[in-house]
């Protein structure tokens, strides 16, 4: 047991390093059977030592406590992990690329085509990778309900982002959630990074084993928040002259195979793609092959609407 103590201040003291629990935030727990150690409250997490570790139950009795210390307020919303996945490890960080994030999102971080995302359970890296975002609290332990939820809501996510506070990250031990941890910590950090470069179109690829039908591509689209507002099959050889649209736009392939030429470099989608498009971003469209291309357009609002640039 002394053993497990141990091992919750080494890393407290390497997240501390990371930037993950400056000013005593942030922190780890680790459950061995019934029993789940925990760090305490309102401590320097670089300077712990073992015996200011709380050992409590599956329902939070506490069976040893810390001397002089207060249980970490993240003990219920680690509780909720550990009740609801089966995790093995839960940790709290407050990392300044999770708080990015959760600014530039709405109500989830989304990301694709990123290798880091192999690190996460489950995920491939052109699979969608989507971390839920729930909205802060003042006190850390009333945010236990709507994380449970969002845990419920969301069975794929391995994390949980609150708004302008930090992330959750849970694993089946203390290794696997580490691990987790960095890997999402990377793509929070790349994503807003990329965004600095500037809008740039996105292919989510077709994520399920099964072929894609038209109505399973427009159930796909749902999910990025968009709405339908039609479904066109072009002919061979079809042409698109230079163009933007007026907000984000987003297609669904259908059937074929087509290109965009943005002026970073043309993007090619085929049966079951996602493609999102950045309002205002220049482009063409061109099908550059004999067969015709049918996809689903859609909009933020369900409205077309396009500025024409002429030319090539």
């Amino acid at each position: 047991m002394s053993s497990t103590r141990e091992l919750i201040t080494e890393l407290c003291a390497e997240f501390y390093r990371l930037g993950w629990a400056s000013g005593t935030g942030g922190g780890i727990s680790i459950r061995e059977g019934d029993r789940i150690f925990v760090a305490p409250s309102g401590v320097q997490k670089e300077r712990l030592r073992p015996q200011d570790i709380f050992v409590i139950s599956m329902d939070g009795t506490v069976l040893e406590a810390a001397e002089g210390h207060r249980i970490s307020q993240c003990t219920p919303l680690f509780l909720e992990a550990f009740r609801r996945r089966g995790a093995g490890a839960v940790l709290h960080a407050h990392s300044i690329n999770a708080v990015m994030v959760t600014a530039s999102f709405t109500d989830a971080f989304r990301c694709t085509g990123l290798e880091m995302m192999k690190g996460i359970q489950d995920t491939s890296v052109h699979d969608l990778l989507e971390v839920p975002i729930i909205e802060n609290t003042a006190r850390e332990c009333d945010l236990a309900e709507s994380l449970g939820k969002a845990i419920e809501a969301w069975p794929n996510t391995q994390a949980i982002l609150v708004r302008g506070h930090g992330v959750y990250v849970w694993g089946q031990d203390w290794a696997h959630a580490k691990t987790q941890a960095e890997c999402y910590d990377y793509l929070f950090q790349a994503v807003m990074k990329l965004r600095e470069l500037g809008p740039q179109p996105i292919v989510h690829k077709w994520p399920h084993t099964t072929p894609p039908t038209a109505e399973a591509v427009s159930a796909e689209m749902e999910r990025f928040g968009y709405k339908v507002y039609d479904l066109q099959t072009v002919d061979p050889w079809f042409n698109r002259s230079r163009h933007t649209h007026d907000e984000p736009e987003i297609r669904g392939a259908v059937e074929g195979v087509f290109t965009f030429h943005f002026d970073s470099g043309p993007v090619t989608i085929e049966a079951g793609d996602i493609l999102l498009i950045p309002g205002g971003l220049p482009h063409e469209a061109r099908n550059h092959n004999g067969r015709p291309f049918t996809a689903y357009k859609g909009s933020i609002s369900g409205v077309r609407k396009v500025t024409e640039l002429g030319g090539g």
